[in-house]
């Protein structure tokens, strides 16, 4: 899955060069601009799915009661603060990068 954020990387660094060239008139890059944006697409779906599938699972299976809980005090505060109560649940949890509501390590 990491190889994978760094694919992710590699289609935004290409995205925004294609991009950049398009802002500066060159309209032959629009094959290019949509190569690299559908496959950043397809690469995040097909992460997102494995999340969902196994690592999300296995955290599930293995955090306790109380690392769960907390977590989801978490994000609701994040919700709350940054996307407003009751939208983009189901996003929040991809959105909330600050861990700094995590309890200690052991």
């Amino acid at each position: 899955m990491l190889a994978e954020h760094n694919a992710g990387r590699g289609y935004v660094r290409a995205l925004r060069s294609a991009l950049a060239d398009l802002d500066r008139g060159n309209r032959s890059v629009l094959p290019e601009v949509e190569r690299q944006a559908e496959g950043y697409v397809r690469l995040l779906r097909e992460h997102m799915e494995k999340e969902n599938r196994v690592l999300f699972r296995i955290a599930e299976d293995r955090l306790t009661r109380d690392v769960k809980d907390c977590l989801k005090a978490g994000f609701e505060r994040i919700e709350a603060e940054r996307v407003g109560n009751g939208r983009g649940s189901g996003e929040i949890s991809r959105e909330g990068r600050s861990l700094t509501w995590l309890p200690p390590g052991p």
